[in-house]
């Protein structure tokens, strides 16, 4: 029983990370693929819940790399910030408008 629900479990989320924009379906399902499966069970409600949240509010806070308000997504969202860093994905946005993509 168990199996069968975790496996309904991954697929839900799977489905979940599918977005609007293509870049945030590239972050989200590749950090479920290689990073979910090490988080406490906090950080996997938490990420469940940054789910729910729009594409815009996504964009802005992993991509933009823009302050949020929700406290109670901030422990996933830096998670996420410090996997894309560290595989060389993240971009920060300079205050001329364009990006500068950090490399390793």
């Amino acid at each position: 029983m168990q199996n069968t629900e975790a496996r309904h479990n991954s697929a839900k989320l799977n489905w979940a990370c599918r977005r609007g924009m293509l870049e945030l379906d590239e972050i989200l399902q590749r950090f479920l693929r290689q990073a979910y499966s090490g988080l406490t069970a906090a950080q996997k409600t938490q990420f469940a819940a940054l789910l729910n949240c729009s594409d815009q509010e996504l964009y802005s806070w992993l991509i933009l790399n823009k302050d949020f308000k929700r406290d109670e997504l901030t422990d996933i969202i830096q998670i996420i910030r410090e996997t894309l860093h560290n595989e060389g994905l993240y971009h920060e946005k300079r205050t001329d408008g364009s990006e500068n993509q950090h490399q390793n």
